[in-house]
């Protein structure tokens, strides 16, 4: 499926095997095989990896034959819970008090950095 290689390598920056299979709880040898054509992913596989890269299933299987619209990095999750899923490569083994606690310091970390930079920026003004 030379779909996926182009939507992993148009990435900004571009997103290695190892993190695609992370992502979507594989290998990278398995995308390896998926970007050679000697393997295919299973359907629930393909409905993660469309929702990575924001483009439909028919797309990743060519059926499709329009690329998807630009839409900023082409990566940006539809919702809460595929962002979550992003961060964590998947919420298979996590219970809902697991995720909602991460997410929790997800939301704290990025409130930190926020106010690291706007501190860092008050010093250089």
């Amino acid at each position: 499926m030379n779909r996926i290689k182009e939507l992993r390598t148009a990435q900004t920056p571009k997103m290695s095997q190892d993190k695609l299979g992370k992502l979507v709880g594989v290998g990278r040898t398995t995308v390896t095989m998926w970007e050679n054509g000697s393997n295919e992913p299973d359907n629930a596989t393909l409905v993660k990896l469309a929702e990575i890269f924001g483009v439909s299933v028919d797309y990743l299987l060519g059926k499709n034959p329009e690329p998807p619209s630009p839409s900023g990095s082409g990566t940006a999750p539809a919702d809460q819970e595929q962002l979550m899923a992003a961060f964590w490569g998947g919420d298979q083994d996590l219970t809902d008090e697991d995720k909602e606690a991460m997410w929790a310091d997800v939301k704290n970390f990025a409130a930190f950095i926020a106010q690291k930079k706007k501190q860092e920026k008050q010093q250089h003004d």
